[in-house]
Parts: C-alpha cells; sequence; structure tokens
C-alpha cells in the first residue's frame, strides 16, 4: 500500500495498514530538518514519508506566488490580490507576514478581482506531482473569509460584517468566483483541495456563528460543488478552537479537517463525536509539547494521541498545524522517528 492508497483508505473509512502521517513545517524548520539528515529541502518532506503532497497554485501565466522564496532575498512579494507580504515573515513562521492591503477603508472603487483562470496556474503543480508519485496530491487554496481579510485588513473585515454587509457579500461572490475557477482548472492528479480559512481561536470561533452562516457558508455550498463536479476529496483547515462548527463542515461534505489543536480543542469528545463521519489530522501539541518538551515526552504525546485519535482509523497523523521553526530539531527528529516505526504501532 502506497501513501496515496493508505490516504484513500482512511477517506473511505478503512483500517490501513497503519496510520499514515504528515508533517505541517514552517520553510525555515524543514531547513533545519533537511540540515539535520543532510537532506535538500526539496525532498526533505518526501524523505521522511509525509502523505500528503502539497501544490499551490500559480499566477495566471505561471508566474510564481513567492512564498518559496529565500530567507535572505530580502524583497517583499505582491500577490495577484495586491496583499503585500514579508518573505522573510513567511519564512520564518508560515502564513503570516502580510504588510499591506490593497484596499483601505473598504472602499472597491478601482480594485478589480483576479478571475482565477489562466494556462499557466499549474505547471508548477503539474511537474512536483510526477517527481513525486505514490504521494496524496492536495492543492491548498485560501478560504474566503481569510482571503476576504487579506484583502481589506483585519479591522475593516470586521467592521464590515455589521456596518457594511452589501460590501461584505459582494467580497465574498468575488472570492468565492476566483476559487472555483481555480477548482474548475485542476489538472489531472490533484486528489484533494484544502481549503485554508481560519475561523478559530484558542477558545471559540473569532466571528459569531451567526456571521459564518450568514456569509460563510452559502461560499462553502457553492465550492462543495465545484468539488463534486471535478471529482476531488474536500479537505478543510482552521487554527483554533473550531468545535462549534464540526457538524457544518461534516453536513458540508468536508471528509478532512486539521489542525485538532490539543491545547485549545477536546480531542476526545471530538473523536467521539465526530470520529466516524471526517478524517482528523493533527493532534500534538505543535504550541506545547513539541516546542517545549523533551524528546520522551514527545515520544509519549505521539502514542498517547495515536492511541486516541487513531482508534477506528479516520486519523491522519501529525502535529497541529505547522511545527515552528525554534522547536528542538531533536524533538522532531523523535517524531519522524516515531513514525519511521508506525508500522510497529498500527492503528488501534
Amino acid at each position: 500500500m502506497n501513501r496515496r492508497e493508505r490516504m484513500l483508505t482512511i477517506l473511505r473509512g478503512d483500517l490501513p495498514d497503519f496510520t499514515p502521517h504528515h508533517f505541517d513545517m514552517t520553510m525555515k524548520m524543514t531547513d533545519r530538518l533537511g540540515e539535520y539528515y543532510g537532506y535538500d529541502r526539496d525532498e526533505v518532506e518526501d524523505r521522511i514519508g509525509n502523505h500528503l503532497l502539497y501544490l499551490d497554485p500559480d499566477g495566471p501565466n505561471g508566474e510564481h506566488n513567492g512564498f518559496r522564496g529565500e530567507a535572505d532575498d530580502g524583497a517583499n512579494y505582491f500577490d495577484e490580490f495586491g496583499t503585500e507580504w514579508d518573505v522573510r515573515g513567511n519564512y520564518d513562521i508560515g502564513d503570516w507576514g502580510m504588510v499591506s492591503f490593497p484596499v483601505k477603508d473598504l472602499d472597491f472603487s478601482g480594485y478589480r478581482f483576479p478571475a482565477g483562470d489562466g494556462d499557466g496556474r499549474y505547471v508548477r503543480a503539474v511537474d512536483l506531482m510526477a517527481r513525486y508519485p505514490g504521494r496524496f496530491n492536495v492543492m491548498r487554496i485560501t478560504g474566503p473569509l481569510t482571503q476576504a481579510w487579506y484583502i481589506t485588513g483585519l479591522e475593516d473585515f470586521l467592521v464590515g460584517l455589521i456596518a457594511e454587509p452589501e460590501k461584505i457579500e459582494m467580497l465574498f461572490e468575488n472570492i468565492t468566483n476566483y476559487i472555483i475557477r481555480l477548482v474548475e482548472g485542476l489538472p489531472g492528479g490533484v486528489d484533494a483541495v484544502r481549503l485554508i480559512d481560519d475561523y478559530g481561536i484558542q477558545k471559540g470561533l473569532f466571528i459569531s456563528k451567526e456571521h459564518w452562516l450568514r456569509y460563510v457558508k452559502p461560499c462553502y455550498q457553492r465550492i462543495m460543488e465545484a468539488y463534486r463536479k471535478k471529482g476531488i476529496h474536500a479537505f478543510h483547515h482552521s487554527c483554533g478552537d473550531v468545535t462549534e462548527l464540526l457538524p457544518e463542515f461534516i453536513g458540508l461534505g468536508v471528509e478532512c479537517l486539521d489542525a485538532m489543536q490539543p491545547e485549545s480543542m477536546d480531542l476526545g469528545l471530538i473523536k467521539r463525536e465526530y470520529g466516524k463521519d471526517i478524517v482528523l489530522f493533527g493532534g500534538l501539541g505543535s504550541q506545547s509539547v513539541i516546542p517545549l518538551g523533551t524528546p520522551d515526552e514527545v515520544r509519549e504525546d505521539a502514542l498517547r494521541t495515536l492511541s486516541l485519535l487513531g482508534k477506528g482509523g479516520k486519523y491522519l497523523f501529525g502535529p497541529a498545524g505547522s511545527i515552528p521553526s525554534d522547536a528542538p530539531i531533536e524533538n522532531v527528529a523523535a517524531l519522524v522517528d516515531f513514525c519511521r516505526d508506525m508500522e510497529k504501532h498500527g492503528v488501534s
């Protein structure tokens, strides 16, 4: 059973030969791990056995999306929505490092949304899939809510939810149209889309469920229909405590959800209530044990989490979100060793 077959097995709800794993990491941690093992950066994830192969859409004519720039290149990057990013910030800590936003005070006069089409968007993705056969290929796309405030800034976006709902509805509609066009253009070989949309804080949602149902859910109904027409699996990422939305995700047809943060969620309750309906991805403490514990504590937490979330299947083992850049490399190596021995642990 190869990695792709193992992922398809857990998505069906069957038991694989052993629990699959995937480590999300900052780019800096990827480089540190490569240095530790003597791997080139581009080989790290394959060498440590990651089951997912993450792919990203580029610009309509194949322009690089900018987030894999070198740490010291010194240049900021403007994406096709007009948001300015600090490349160094992305290297160090991941998808945070916005410098400026293209729309000020919710004034959209003169602003043009990108269409989402274009022949060059997936040339790089097709090449990666050919280089790493046997992985489960996952296209990452920023979700409607997150993309909305990347355009306006978070403060103006939150004000607009209350004060200017018609502008927020227009914003969501245009972003959803863009995402659907990306999905429609996906090349053969893509197994799933992982929509990245953060709704949670450490305890609860950062917008009300009522606002989520009004503004966000209709976007997902349209996006999920595009997935079904394309015949791809629905993965979803949200940081924070999104327990309140789990029934909504399942009802919409989301098949795999991360990050399953143990610092903010009751993982036992989630497994009992929802573990038969959706693949849970994550669960290891990226805010606690991995950066702050010892290698022995990391291994103990890994076995405990595997026993809890892996029971009965429908679990993708891994950290809850990206392993931070400053985590002790010995702790990360302990996780790699644990996964290499995963067949011995099996699924409970």
